[in-house]
């Protein structure tokens, strides 16, 4: 096993690379300060598990009076879908979608570096707190589109992420099927 209060605090997904040297976890971070990050597992050596590569993107100051500004594309992840070696993460207290690039192999850590390739953030994200991408879209469960919907976004360039119309959970059964969601459900949504 593998554990860090400072580097893992809060886990809110975790996902197994392409690669299968390395697995991508989603953290929540410090409740106030919101330091969400993407951390890379090196799990190639099962009885050794090491952190190897780390991303974050979140800064916040302290304005008094309980007031508190954040700046940041990882301010409150809520969720996150890994495709290929991207890491497409929903942040659902700033209303937003923000695409990580990964390692390509644990092998390249040292070489290669996580870094945000684009972030999104839009009133259609709000509080979002799931996300299935299939087919270069994300379909996204938030509070910004009505019960029975979910938030289209197409990320077929991480770059550049268009918003398009939402739709409904019925109408993109036979693309995501409703066990597809069932992992949101397992963690425990307060949404």
């Amino acid at each position: 096993h593998w554990a860090s209060f400072s580097l893992a605090r809060r886990p809110k997904a975790i996902a197994m690379h392409a690669s299968s040297s390395y697995v991508v976890v989603l953290t929540y971070g410090e409740s106030m300060l919101k330091k969400s990050a993407v951390l890379a597992v090196n799990v190639s050596s099962p009885t050794a598990p090491e952190s190897v590569a780390r991303f974050e993107d979140c800064g916040s100051r302290d304005y008094g009076d309980g007031q508190r500004w954040y700046n940041g594309t990882l301010c409150g992840a809520s969720a996150m879908e890994v495709v290929g070696n991207t890491a497409f993460v929903v942040v659902g207290d700033t209303d937003r979608l923000t695409a990580v690039k990964l390692l390509s192999d644990v092998s390249r850590a040292g070489a290669d570096t996580m870094s945000s390739l684009g972030s999104i953030q839009s009133e259609v994200l709000r509080n979002a707190r799931a996300i299935v991408v299939e087919n270069s879209i994300a379909y996204i469960k938030s509070d910004g589109v009505c019960t029975e919907c979910v938030a289209v976004v197409d990320v077929s360039d991480p770059t550049a992420m268009v918003v398009q119309a939402q739709t409904t959970l019925d109408a993109i059964a036979s693309t995501v099927p409703a066990w597809r969601w069932m992992d949101n459900l397992a963690r425990g949504a307060h949404r």
